[in-house]
């Protein structure tokens, strides 16, 4: 054993702990606890199915409310990925209904490609701002939406700065469109 060895043995056992049960544990360095990232999926879950039923989405046709929830749905998606690929602390399908475990199907494919991966992570604080800037929208005038929103935003603000935290980059603050 030489002395490089040797330091790579100690790092690895100050890495593994054994807990009462005698099984080997992993010093975590993931961003998130399991936990953790079961509630941001589970509120964007919330969030992507009052987007698909707000009526005021509904109202400007062209099937905006059924894509803000897909695409809301691939940012559960997304995290999911973190939470069932990268970390490994379950399958996505325990915590999500069926309609966002289909879809996780089709993100976790995209995801498994190291360079879109990297390129999605990377965008993901500019891409949400719109999601962002969507909720804001809903809010400028008394509806039932936009209240339903804003009854979640300690919740939206938590989502927000987990894909800070993960993607290394900062969201926009939305902007009035009225001036």
């Amino acid at each position: 054993m030489g002395i490089l060895d040797f330091f790579k043995k100690k790092s690895e056992d100050q890495n593994s702990r054994q807990n009462a049960s005698g099984q080997s544990t992993q010093r975590s360095s993931n961003l998130f606890s399991k936990n953790e990232l079961e509630n941001l999926i589970r509120t964007l879950s919330s969030i992507s199915y009052l987007f698909r039923d707000s009526q005021l989405l509904r109202s400007t046709g062209g099937g905006r409310n059924e894509a803000m929830m897909s695409k809301v749905h691939s940012y559960a998606g997304i995290l999911g990925y973190f939470y069932e690929i990268e970390y490994n602390y379950g399958r996505m399908s325990d915590i999500v209904d069926n309609r966002i475990a289909s879809h996780f199907l089709l993100v976790k494919n995209a995801m498994n490609n190291y360079e879109h991966r990297k390129r999605t992570v990377r965008d993901l604080a500019n891409n949400w701002s719109d999601v962002l800037q969507v909720i804001f929208n809903m809010q400028l005038v008394p509806n039932p939406d936009g209240d339903k929103f804003k009854q979640i935003d300690s919740d939206i603000r938590k989502v927000t700065s987990a894909i800070e935290k993960l993607s290394g980059g900062k969201c926009r603050a939305p902007k009035d469109p009225r001036y």
